[in-house]
């Protein structure tokens, strides 16, 4: 029985080791916010909100999360008794339209609880069924040739199954031939964060020609019948990102025939328990599966490794180590990889990995405490 009694939002910023251009945005620091649960029997969990500062990428923020939390989503959890954390997902989404990532926030964090009462990791209780997740990293797109290739084969030489690389319109062809010809990587993603159109059709075709996996969110999120096109049009694979939101997008993907992968963020979803439909309905329709990232703390990757697990995702996602953004994680052990490049997940009950509250509580600013 989950029974929520204590909830806490702590926020604070984390400068990134290095910058990460998208087609977008510059990133040099992530606004983290972090949810602390406390049970009625004293278990505790944290979870890491997914919402960025600004609406560039996603409508949701840090500040509209603390907002919903506060006044709506909070308040109807406290107080009240669960059985299961699926319970919690279907009260949060029966009361409070849309907001994902404040859900999820939430969410996310009552499954860690229910699982550290059932004495399990957290992989175990959402049917993981591998111990061994390959890695897979992002790179942004730097506008200097040089300093791309090296940060590619820098990724590689530390054991990376695949890289991701940041597109725009602006992006050259001869970079890309670069990374593909004189790096080698054996799994390669170009993503275009919706920054790209059908009139960039020539551009996507020259991409045939190298040994690219697939195209990631080329067209905007709502161009659905633009994607369908493109997929006609195109022999690289496309997955789709920003495009899913829920399961029903994930449907509306593959009833389209606009995609063949699904990039899956479970705090843009909802939480876990969306996420866990959306990796049976592509186990069911044989639509490749992997799990995205939003440059998150351990605290965050614990979630995505333990989802990352289950059978349904086929591909390597967005899980780097700790040492690849941060030049301190808020967990213990850090998230490194083994000589093989892959994450060894932690049978121990939970996330696996201890939160260093003393680093949380030096340098982040409680903005929101509620008891029942």
């Amino acid at each position: 029985m989950i029974s929520i009694h204590h909830v806490a939002l702590y926020k604070l910023s984390l400068d990134l080791l290095n910058p990460l251009q998208s087609s977008q945005t510059r990133y040099t620091h992530k606004p983290v916010l972090l949810c602390y649960l406390r049970s009625e029997d004293g278990v505790t969990a944290w979870s890491e909100c997914s919402a960025l500062e600004h609406p560039g990428y996603y409508h949701e923020t840090v500040d509209t999360v603390i907002h919903m939390i506060q006044h709506y989503l909070a308040p109807l959890l406290l107080g009240s008794s669960f059985h299961h954390p699926q319970d919690i997902s279907t009260k949060l989404n029966h009361n409070v339209k849309g907001h994902s990532m404040a859900k999820a926030t939430l969410e996310m964090g009552c499954w860690t609880l229910y699982a550290q009462q059932q004495g399990l990791a957290l992989a175990t209780v959402l049917g993981g069924s591998r111990s061994k997740i390959p890695s897979g990293v992002v790179i942004g797109d730097d506008s200097h040739h040089d300093t791309v290739i090296q940060n590619v084969t820098q990724a590689l030489d530390q054991g990376y199954h695949r890289i991701k690389f940041k597109i725009g319109p602006k992006t050259s062809l001869s970079l890309i031939k670069s990374i593909v010809n004189e790096c080698k990587p054996p799994h390669l993603i170009l993503d275009a964060n919706s920054s790209l159109s059908l009139d960039h059709l020539e551009f996507f075709r020259h991409l045939a020609q190298y040994n690219i996996d697939m195209i990631e969110q080329p067209l905007g999120q709502d161009q659905w019948l633009e994607l369908q096109t493109l997929k006609h049009n195109l022999s690289i694979p496309i997955c789709l990102d920003e495009s899913i939101r829920s399961i029903e997008d994930v449907k509306l993907m593959h009833r389209l025939n606009a995609g063949h992968y699904v990039c899956l963020k479970p705090g843009r979803v909802g939480g876990i328990s969306s996420s866990l439909k959306i990796h049976e309905y592509c186990e069911a329709h044989d639509l490749g599966l992997w799990c995205g990232g939003m440059f998150e703390t351990g605290i965050g990757k614990a979630y995505t490794l333990a989802l990352a697990s289950l059978a349904g995702f086929n591909y390597p996602g967005d899980l780097c180590e700790s040492r690849w953004y941060w030049k301190q994680d808020l967990v213990e052990p850090a998230w490194v990889l083994d000589q093989y490049g892959y994450f060894t997940l932690s049978k121990d009950p939970g996330l696996g990995v201890r939160v260093n509250t003393s680093v949380i509580k030096t340098k982040a600013q409680k903005v929101l405490e509620y008891f029942d």
